[in-house]
């Protein structure tokens, strides 16, 4: 008889062939961790945290986290939002409505996104088109402006006004400088007075009885505004000395210096290199008193100018511990430029943003080919600030499509670059080592794979991503890994699973600290998939599978990872909950000689009353009686002549929402819970020779396999062959137990042998914990028999 050692089960399943296989690795199992340190550990049971009175369907959700005490979950659906702070189990007061922003059609996880910076959260309806609301900037004054630069002697300044093709036409000529008082009339108010005098004496009373009324003419020291009432007008004027001195103009100048020091309050005017309005770059407007004013730039007049609020991403603000407002926020105006030629609309508006994300100080919102990122350190301004230069701070607009049609459907943050996803085109936005701006930054290409954007990819600490897309019936699961921001290697983690995640990709949870994953699909839905990955250097030694079952419930919702602590949020028939479970071997009670494993778990905290000889437990989820089967109770304290922990407690449902639990001392301690039943079954043996090769065989007899086990209670292993099943139990509980004392629960490791006793090919071995205590499987070692193939 030969023997062959497992000295390691840190392997899930694999859907290899047998003899692919490594010696680690499991046919299947289910409910279990794969501990490098420890072997595959029955996991721990969720213990409720909270109920959330709504039944949901598909929500979406998004964590925000501040500290220990404010972990918070954002869950919205059909136009309702929730906040619970996973820390207390408290819903958050919520100030402020934002119901008709929240409405949407299909699954809530897919309408919505939301990104969080400090304690403000943008949320983004992607079925909500961003739009500019109808208010406009002032409509420009009917004026013009004629001033004088200088005055000279012997110089004839003429002034024209042009209504419907007539023109009407004043004049003055200065002295020559023969006598020195003659400097008094070439100064450029004097000038201007005449120019004053002469339009309200004979050019606008000829424009009145021509029926051109509503002219008026007022003096600002060398500047005359000219008001043509509601006459459409042109100025002309004329100096004789190249019209250097005496300036006139209306909506345009070529150059900045042809406006006058002094102004009207709010004149506006547009600076252009050859004065005509479509080739316009900036607009100037003269702002404050006549001798202190100054021009500034501002927006073209009659422009749209601001973001409707409505239709942009809502805003919400953390205001203090389970508080939160909620509402439109204050978006950036235009504030320079035509919207046309200069200062357009981010590329956002008329489209559907499917993705917020912030990069270098910067909100970047993203559409289905474009992306437009907000100016620096100020997440709420999509426009800038001048259009006369390009300031490093300017928000910037890219075409991310990088000349594909596909279109993007998620963007993500991964190796420290902003990246565009979309199915077969992959790009990403670079500035190299410089701050993101204009000139810059540009869009390369990424990758090309295969994408469905059913769910968004997920950052896995700084340096890969991971993202699922369907193939067939199942779903495909990449890590890329990168480096300077661009892909160096990748990791297919289903290849050795290609047909375990039933359906499409719907979340993927990441805990890079933990190296552990949940996966979230649409054909599994009392299930999560939990991956757990180590690395040696840059070489992947463990990639471990099997799902977690919640047969009670209706489905699983949502999963996240924080530390060593997973959160579900699970649908039942009616209500939701919020769970979480310990992602280790010794569960929420370290100090507990072992730990008491149960899903929903429950306590006497919980408990409405005593009643003489029971506890009633009104439950916060509803238990049908199908579904029954997996609850107990259990005494949860070793205390003298009053408890054991571990002792199990009857129960007496009296509906699927009360349960009695029969105990009559009202001072004992208990849990209440379904048993997590985890279970590995075992790949076909193969006996291999010294090079892990397969032997080759006339028969391969298993005759028995050991075992071996750490701090563990019970458990059994299920031997079936043709078609029956053995059950040989383990249980550290013996009668007359010199290590046990006061019954206590005993907690052992060690090795249990099991007999087999069949062809290698007919039989097989599975390991069950069925029980609510713990049990590790460490290794195994197979006892078998083989008679070789004669090689003749």
């Amino acid at each position: 008889m030969a023997t062959d050692s497992y000295s390691s089960l840190i392997q899930g399943i694999s859907q290899q062939a047998d003899t692919s296989r490594g010696k680690a690795s499991a046919e299947d199992q289910e409910n279990c961790l794969n501990e490098v340190l420890d072997g595959v550990v029955s996991r721990m049971g969720t213990i409720y945290k909270a109920k959330i009175a709504k039944d949901y369907n598909e929500p979406f959700f998004h964590e925000i986290t501040r500290s220990s005490g404010e972990k918070y979950l954002v869950i919205i659906e059909s136009g309702d939002i929730k906040i619970i702070n996973k820390a207390t189990g408290v819903l958050s007061a919520i100030t402020g409505s934002i119901a008709t922003y929240l409405a949407h059609t299909g699954d809530a996880r897919k309408a919505f996104q939301a990104v969080t910076v400090g304690d403000t959260t943008f949320l983004l309806n992607r079925q909500v088109s961003p739009a500019m609301a109808a208010t406009l900037s002032a409509a420009r004054p009917n004026k013009a402006i004629a001033h004088f630069k200088a005055g000279g002697y012997k110089v004839t300044y003429t002034l024209t006004i042009t209504v419907d093709g007539v023109d009407y036409s004043t004049s003055f000529t200065t002295p020559d400088n023969s006598a020195a008082g003659n400097a008094a009339f070439i100064t450029t108010d004097y000038l201007a007075l005449q120019f004053k005098n002469s339009l309200n004496s004979t050019v606008i009373p000829a424009l009145t009885a021509a029926g051109k009324t509503g002219f008026t003419v007022t003096q600002y020291g060398s500047t005359l505004i000219i008001f043509g009432g509601a006459n459409t007008f042109d100025i002309a004027t004329t100096d004789g000395v190249g019209d250097k001195q005496f300036v006139s103009l209306k909506d345009n100048v070529k150059v900045i210096t042809d406006l006058p020091a002094k102004c009207e309050d709010g004149y506006q005017v547009s600076v252009a290199g050859d004065g005509s309005e479509e080739s316009s770059k900036y607009f100037l407007k003269y702002s404050g008193s006549p001798s202190t004013g100054r021009w500034v730039e501002v927006v073209a007049p009659a422009t749209k100018t601001d973001l409707n609020a409505a239709t942009m991403p809502q805003v919400l603000t953390n205001t203090g511990l389970d508080a939160f407002t909620v509402g439109p926020g204050t978006w950036g105006k235009r504030l320079a430029g035509d919207g046309v030629l200069t200062a357009q609309d981010p590329s956002f508006v008329g489209g559907y943003p499917n993705t917020l994300q912030f990069i270098g100080g910067r909100l970047a919102v993203v559409t289905e080919y474009e992306t437009t990122i907000s100016r620096s350190r100020n997440a709420y301004v999509f426009f800038p600030d001048t259009v006369q230069t390009n300031l490093d701070s300017a928000p910037v607009d890219y075409d991310v499509s990088n000349g594909s049609s596909t279109l993007i459907t998620h963007a993500v943050v991964g190796g420290g670059k902003l990246q565009f996803w979309g199915d077969r085109q992959q790009t990403y936005l670079d500035s190299g080592q410089d701050p993101i701006r204009e000139d810059t930054t540009e869009i390369l290409p990424l990758a090309n794979y295969e994408f469905d954007g059913e769910a968004a990819p997920k950052a896995v600490g700084l340096g890969s991503i991971v993202f699922g897309t369907k193939v067939g019936l199942f779903t495909k699961a990449v890590e890329v890994y990168f480096r300077g921001g661009k892909p160096d290697g990748e990791i297919e983690i289903t290849a050795h699973v290609p047909k375990l995640l039933a359906g499409s990709l719907k979340h993927v949870a990441v805990g890079e600290s933990a190296k552990k994953e949940f996966f979230l699909t649409s054909d599994a839905p009392n299930s999560v998939y939990l991956y757990q990955w180590y690395n040696q250097g840059n070489e992947r030694v463990q990639s471990a599978w099997n799902p977690w079952k919640f047969p009670a419930p209706s489905r699983v919702l949502f999963a996240s990872i924080e530390g060593s602590t997973a959160w579900f949020v699970l649908k039942w028939p009616s209500g939701t909950t919020l769970e979480y479970v310990i992602l280790d071997s010794t569960g929420d009670e370290s100090t507990q000689k072992f730990p008491v494993r149960l899903d929903h778990r429950l306590s006497e905290a919980n408990a409405s009353s005593h009643s003489g000889t029971y506890f009633v437990l009104d439950l916060p989820y509803p238990v049908p009686t199908a579904k029954r089967g997996t609850f107990r109770a259990c005494e949860r304290l070793d205390v003298a002549d009053v408890s054991q922990r571990g002792r199990e407690i009857p129960l007496e449902w009296q509906s699927d929402t009360q349960v009695r639990i029969m105990a009559a001392n009202p001072a004992i301690t208990w849990f209440f819970g379904s048993i997590p039943i985890a279970k590995r079954k075992f790949s076909r043996f193969i006996a291999k020779d010294q090079n892990d090769e397969p032997i080759l065989h006339d028969e391969l007899i298993v005759r028995s396999i050991n075992i071996g086990h750490y701090k563990t209670v019970e458990y059994s292993v299920n031997v079936t062959a043709y078609g029956e099943t053995v059950t040989q139990r383990y249980t550290s509980r013996l009668i007359g137990d010199p290590d046990v004392l006061n019954n206590e629960v005993p907690v052992k490791s060690g090795k249990f042998k099991a007999q087999v006793g069949q062809p290698t090919d007919d039989v097989e071995i599975e390991l069950v914990n069925d029980t609510f205590f713990p049990a590790i499987w460490a290794s195994a070692k197979y006892d078998y028999a083989i008679t070789l193939r004669d090689a003749a």
